[in-house]
């Protein structure tokens, strides 16, 4: 009867283990496996769960070889008993019920074992984390059960986010903005090296904060080095401007943080740890999926706003990463200011990044 029994055994340790590696390579987040009879659950390790891994759920689930929404109704709602609010769906006789404010995943269903031996595993395969997944904030949705950016997921005494100028504590200290911008940029129009912490990096936060409030602009990044702080500075700007903030690339390679050794999943669960649950499902959905690697190495430093079919840019040795920033050991970068097309922009820096993607 053991040697009868073992293969199950180890079908389902097998399942634990690919599980938690797969997660882990795409989110950089721990997870825990729980198999009953008829229901199974995958939760966050983090003591209050973690809105980035209901994000990716939706995002497997949602892939155009899985569940998408064309094809599939995905109900939102409240648990009666938690009030917690959650999404839906019923396919191949189980149910899988996410919780949008922790990511535990749970598939119940009266033979839910076997399925998950024979299905959930093609799931995982067929899930790309950087393209063919729907929007579900998008059309897709019923209206009644799309989530409103603009409205708090949990009923309170009124507040919307609470205060975003708060969140963005004093990231936004120091900025330039009218002319004192407009003079740094006609100035570095002319290629120099100027001082990195006084002159470099403000000049790169007061440009996404320009770009950022210009509702018919996005926002480009491309980085040599990424670490937590300068991602959750980047968090913080957009937060302060959710009704116009808009990304249309972040590139940052997987071995971000050279300095701590983080991979880009590691910099971008720490960037987001200390986020309200509703500010984390807002960065995820208008941040954080933008978020892509090269991959092959590449020495670029840039911002670009793109309007109108027009491209903004600057140029820099100064990669996006709080080194940057700081002002104790002394340090120069160069910096250019272009104005290109948006065509020769995408053709000259982006395409090339896009073929070793």
């Amino acid at each position: 009867y053991t040697r009868a029994r073992s293969p199950q055994k180890l079908s389902f340790q097998y399942l634990d283990y690919y599980v938690k590696r797969f997660v882990g390579e795409k989110t950089g987040l721990g997870v825990r496996v729980d198999l009953q009879t008829n229901w199974v659950a995958i939760k966050s390790l983090e003591a209050n769960g973690s809105v980035a891994l209901a994000m990716f759920w939706i995002k497997v689930l949602q892939h155009k070889d899985n569940y998408p929404t064309d094809r599939v109704h995905y109900h939102r709602g409240r648990d009666s008993e938690t009030g917690a609010d959650r999404l839906q769906i019923r396919v191949d006789d189980v149910t899988f019920c996410l919780n949008l404010s922790t990511g535990l995943l749970e598939i119940s269903g009266p033979h839910v074992l076997q399925w998950i031996k024979k299905r959930f595993l093609k799931l995982l395969r067929a899930y790309d984390g950087f393209k063919d997944t729907a929007d579900w904030y998008g059309d897709e949705l019923a209206d009644e059960d799309r989530i409103d950016l603009s409205l708090p997921l949990r009923a309170s005494s009124g507040d919307r986010y609470g205060d975003d100028r708060q969140i963005a504590g004093g990231v936004l200290d120091g900025l330039w903005q009218g002319q004192a911008l407009d003079s740094r940029i006609e100035r570095a129009k002319i290629p120099s090296v100027q001082p990195t912490a006084d002159y470099v990096w403000p000049m790169l936060k007061s440009l996404l904060f320009r770009w950022l409030s210009d509702e018919h602009t996005q926002v480009c990044l491309i980085t040599s080095q990424m670490d937590s702080t300068a991602l959750r500075e980047l968090c913080q700007l957009a937060c302060s401007l959710k009704s116009t903030a808009s990304f249309s690339m972040i590139c940052a390679p997987f071995k971000a943080d050279p300095v701590s050794g983080k991979d880009l999943p590691s910099v971008r669960t720490s960037a987001m740890k200390d986020f309200p649950a509703q500010e984390q499902m807002w960065l995820e959905y208008k941040l954080m999926k933008q978020i892509t690697s090269p991959m092959v190495a590449s020495g670029l430093n840039l911002i670009a706003g793109l309007r109108l079919g027009q491209a903004q840019v600057l140029l820099t040795s100064a990669p996006f990463h709080s080194s940057s920033s700081t002002s104790q050991v002394r340090r120069a970068d160069s910096v250019q200011f272009l104005q290109l097309t948006e065509s020769i922009f995408m053709h000259d820096f982006v395409q090339p990044l896009n073929r070793s993607m």
